[in-house]
């Protein structure tokens, strides 16, 4: 992504209420941090959803637009590890 885009936003709702919107110049692992309003924190359950402002097109040899990874999972050989790509606080 960042080879072509220098740049790249990510906008994104918790059930259904905007978030802020970040920029990214650097390619690599980024956080996106950012303080949700008081009344979702009770929520039993958060809808997050996001948003790029650029993606790669599709190729022959795959039909999707391209744009970024959440991580859930690690691999290092045959150790896996859970990460939390999500934290409330």
């Amino acid at each position: 992504m960042m080879d072509k885009y220098k740049k790249i936003g990510i906008s994104g709702r918790a059930n259904g209420e905007p978030l802020p919107t970040v920029e990214y110049v650097n390619a690599g692992d980024q956080l996106y941090v950012c303080r949700l309003q008081n009344r979702l924190r009770t929520e039993e359950t958060i809808l997050l959803e996001f948003e790029l402002d650029k993606a790669l097109e599709p190729s022959p040899s795959d039909w999707r637009e391209l744009g970024v990874m959440v991580a859930f999972r690690e691999f290092y050989g045959p150790v896996k590890r859970g990460l939390e790509p999500f934290l409330l606080i």
